[in-house]
């Protein structure tokens, strides 16, 4: 028996299907939070909920804004309780200010991915007791001109230690990167030539 597990986003709830891959698929749905559920840590009710949802074994990773206009990431074990990860006002460890506007999430067993855009242009993650920047909009542009200085919010992608992610440059470069424990290299920009031409 083969399983299969994956994301269902509506409108008003975050929903993990876990399909059991026989010659007559049978489908098992949980749902893991929906409009009105009390929103952890930042207080109010959720409202809506943003882009896919991130799964990884029995984690769930997703991002929402709450009746307060409050955006931020939240995780769950598939059957347990909703955790806040982080929001706008959770403040960089080490620094003066907030993480600011948080979206987009990735996951990889413990480890929750997600960026941020304002005060702090970066691709983070949280291990479960700590913020981990992976790319700021300080670190130089492999390969190309200048800094980071916008990361796209989806998609994002993290595999183990490894983070595939699309980032602008200051030299105006759109292009493909991962970094891998500290270390950011170019897969794909617009001076790449296509394979085969």
């Amino acid at each position: 028996m083969i399983l299969i597990r994956s994301m269902i986003v509506v409108r008003m709830a975050v929903v993990v299907a876990i399909v059991a891959g026989t010659a007559h698929a049978q489908f098992t749905f949980t749902e893991i939070a929906r409009t009105g559920d009390i929103a952890p840590v930042v207080g109010g009710t959720f409202g809506t909920f943003f882009g896919v949802p991130a799964i990884d074994g029995d984690r769930v990773a997703f991002s929402a804004r709450n009746n307060l206009s409050t955006t931020g990431i939240f995780t769950a074990i598939v059957g347990g309780p909703v955790m806040h990860v982080v929001d706008g006002s959770t403040t960089v460890p080490g620094e003066a200010f907030t993480f600011g506007s948080v979206d987009g999430t990735s996951v990889s067993g413990d480890n929750i991915l997600f960026t941020s855009s304002g005060a702090y242009d970066a691709i983070s993650y949280f291990n479960g007791s700590t913020f981990i920047p992976l790319v700021t909009e300080n670190d130089a542009v492999p390969d190309g001109v200048g800094t980071f200085s916008r990361f796209a919010s989806q998609p994002l992608r993290l595999a183990g230690t490894t983070v595939a992610f699309e980032a602008l440059s200051i030299g105006d470069d759109n292009g493909i990167y991962t970094s891998n424990n500290g270390v950011i290299s170019l897969v794909a920009d617009k001076t790449t030539q296509r394979p085969g031409r």
